[in-house]
């Protein structure tokens, strides 16, 4: 062998691995006799083969979604744990004390203690915010407003959760950690900040129709200032009037008054010119 051929194989030679590594290729090729591979099927997190995880297991065509559903389960606790990157949602506002008096008696819709006396003072604990936006984001942003509201009252805590566009954005609950991973900022970058304007959310906006209708509530107004819109409760829920009577009611706050322009509150932000007229 000439010298040049020599130095040749010296290269070509493959370069010494640690002990370590040795160990890890022998362990994954031992565990390749016992994988298989499903390819582009969707599976739960323990290999099980599903068609989608998009829908939940209801009591019927439109019944309430059943605990029984263990992908709805296992979907939903993955996503609550999540944390880098940040996924949790309204982490960006402000709250208040106060308390709540009911003008009339609403004893022909419900029940409840707090909502009976008109003279009557509960203790409230209100938190409004935005939902996108990490910790430090901009309280100006154009995004969807959430409150909640926690009654102290005589018979136990009550509380009240809600955005200000009377419709959301899904159907299915079971689609919410999609719509989260969706409009959450890009995880390489952390860009756009509080805001959907990137590629991953108008992606899951264009293969769920049913988001139009939240999404066009998002362009106009109600994409302000939310401490000032109207409220509400997006879901209907049962109030017990008497031992056999029901009735189905939904909470709402009307506005009252109207919230800054885009443009002031884009001043306010720092962006530096104010933005186009009419906004």
């Amino acid at each position: 062998m000439t010298p040049q051929n020599k130095a040749a194989a010296r290269r070509a030679k493959p370069a010494k691995t640690s002990r370590a590594g040795d160990a890890s290729d022998a362990k994954q090729q031992q565990l390749e006799g016992f994988t298989l591979d499903h390819g582009a099927e969707l599976t739960t997190n323990q290999g099980l083969r599903i068609p989608d995880n998009h829908n939940s297991l209801k009591a019927g065509r439109r019944g309430p979604t059943l605990l029984e559903d263990f992908i709805l389960r296992e979907k939903i606790t993955h996503f609550d744990h999540e944390r880098i990157p940040e996924r949790v949602v309204h982490a960006r506002g402000e709250a208040a004390h106060g308390y709540f008096q009911v003008y009339k008696s609403m004893s022909q819709f419900t029940s409840a203690d707090f909502l009976q006396d008109p003279d009557a003072k509960t203790p409230v604990f209100v938190r409004f915010s935005t939902v996108a936006g990490s910790r430090g984001s901009a309280d100006t942003v154009r995004d969807v407003r959430g409150f909640a509201v926690k009654f102290y009252t005589r018979e136990g805590n009550y509380d009240l959760v809600g955005n200000n566009v009377p419709v959301f954005f899904i159907q299915d609950a079971m689609k919410f950690p999609d719509l989260i991973h969706a409009v959450k900022p890009e995880p390489h970058h952390e860009m756009p900040q509080a805001a959907s304007a990137h590629d991953t959310f108008w992606d899951f906006a264009s293969l769920m129709p049913e988001s139009t209708h939240s999404r066009r509530f998002v362009v106009v107004p109600f994409g302000g200032d939310g401490r000032r819109g109207g409220k509400s409760g997006l879901h209907r829920a049962g109030c017990q009037v008497t031992p056999g009577g029901e009735t189905h009611d939904q909470c709402n706050r009307e506005q009252t008054a109207d919230g800054p322009r885009k443009r002031d509150q884009v001043r306010v932000k720092g962006c530096g010119k104010s933005a186009p007229r009419g906004w």
